[in-house]
């Protein structure tokens, strides 16, 4: 058997909306017009990357949409899209996941030879063969029926593998969209474990559903590429698909897992990247000193990243006599719109998606909190509260049981996350330090006003 390379990619999203992101761009529909646009040019590169390189096959492991009702724009440009591959002699391996399960609307459309869609109601093995028709692999995959899919969808694959007549000396591939040993941030839909993977008899397992590429383990080979464009400010720097070489090794007799030589290799095919940007402000103690430092940090970003747009979100952070004015609405909004407006100058442009401070006083805080006094005690509690998060989450719920307990204000509000909590903490411990701290040189329990 020859050398071989395949593609593996997952997550495409197409038909993304970033409605929130649009509307913030106000008066740069250019940031809204790439955002709109950045699923399809990551899959389009994705696609042109393959055409110049020939892979045997590309496989491609659920979510190619956005949403069940998949938009007209998003089904015929997957559809073109496969099709100039088959054209081009590269076979396309696909199945749908919890977002596009098969049993969504779907247009009517003849798909070519070179690409096969994996079906839900049975395990199914195709042969994947070189430029020159020779038989290199086989892909064995299933799609999901709905989107809370139950049913344990690696054991299916198990049974058709061990059922399918194929010859031994090929490459075994499973394609599968699933949550290994409950990868947290993402839903848990067909749950399994990499023990329960490895013991299947494939040479490789191509995962979707995880957006952060991963290689969860070896010979076997079980891997996640990641989403193929960053959707949102969780999924910072660089996303795209892996690009795998196959070859035989020259001892046989090592075992299923030994029996190849299996290199991935990541490859970036995303058209714009989320940054997490942190600023430290110690020692700053002007407004204009705070936008000279996010202008610096705004020219790194550009030069780390020169060749992609970037969408920034920046936390201000350290002790700084500004603390308390950075907290107020109207000075991070201005900062935010200055920002914005040198970040649009570069080019490719940055995008300050959002700003935020988590700047504290220069106070001493460890010994401030040692104090015999209701500041002291304050700290005390928020100390311990920053230690025990979720003692911290249950004080935030019985604090705003009244708005999360109505019957109407309950379906509009979500409960905030661990990071958002943690600011919040933040935040009040800032305000409380600002009316109780006492100022050099004022008297004896005169607080600051």
């Amino acid at each position: 058997m020859s050398d071989f390379t395949f593609f593996h990619a997952a997550d495409l999203h197409l038909g993304t909306p970033f409605q929130g992101i649009g509307a913030a761009a106000g008066d740069y529909p250019q940031v809204a017009e790439k955002l709109r646009q950045a699923p399809f040019a990551a899959f389009d590169a994705l696609l042109e990357q393959a055409l110049a390189e020939h892979p045997a096959f590309l496989v491609i492991a659920g979510d190619l949409f956005e949403a069940r009702d998949r938009s007209v724009r998003a089904e015929l440009h997957l559809h073109s899209g496969l099709g100039r591959l088959a054209e081009a002699g590269t076979q396309c391996f696909v199945v749908h996941g919890n977002h596009d399960p098969v049993e969504s609307g779907r247009l009517r459309l003849a798909w070519p030879e070179g690409v096969h869609l994996f079906g839900a109601e049975e395990a199914q093995t195709a042969i994947a063969r070189n430029a020159d028709g020779r038989e290199v692999a086989t892909v064995t995959g299933i799609s999901y029926r709905d989107r809370r899919e139950s049913r344990k969808l690696h054991d299916w694959l198990r049974r058709a593998r061990r059922d399918a007549a194929t010859r031994e000396e090929l490459f075994h591939l499973a394609l599968l969209h699933c949550n290994v040993d409950g990868t947290t941030g993402h839903a848990p839909y067909v749950p399994c474990t990499v023990a329960e993977l490895t013991r299947a008899d494939f040479d490789y397992w191509a995962l979707g559903h995880v957006h952060t590429q991963a290689i969860l383990h070896q010979a076997p080979w079980v891997a996640y590429p990641g989403c193929i464009q960053g959707r949102h400010a969780r999924e910072t720097g660089a996303r795209g698909f892996l690009r795998v070489r196959v070859a035989e090794t020259t001892g046989n007799g090592a075992g299923r897992g030994g029996r190849w030589r299996v290199e991935p290799e990541f490859v970036a095919c995303d058209v714009l990247r989320w940054v997490a940007l942190k600023v430290s402000l110690d020692e700053v103690a002007t407004v204009d000193e705070v936008e000279q430092a996010l202008a610096e940090a705004l020219e790194n970003a550009a030069a780390e990243t020169p060749d992609r747009p970037l969408i920034a979100r920046l936390e201000l952070r350290g002790r700084t006599p500004l603390a308390v004015e950075l907290q107020r609405r109207e000075v991070q909004e201005e900062l935010l719109r200055r920002g914005r407006q040198a970040g649009m100058r570069h080019q490719p442009f940055i995008w300050l998606e959002e700003l935020r401070s988590g700047c504290r006083p220069p106070v001493d805080l460890e010994e401030r909190r040692r104090a015999p006094d209701l500041l002291g005690q304050i700290l005390e509690i928020t100390a311990a509260l920053r230690e025990d998060p979720e003692a911290a989450a249950e004080a935030l719920r019985t604090a705003t049981n009244p708005l999360f307990g109505h019957t109407l204000l309950r379906r509009e509000l979500e409960f905030p996350d661990a990071a958002e909590q943690a600011r919040l903490l933040a935040a009040a411990e800032l305000r409380c330090i600002d009316l109780l701290e006492e100022e050099p040189g004022t008297e004896e329990g005169e607080s600051r006003r």
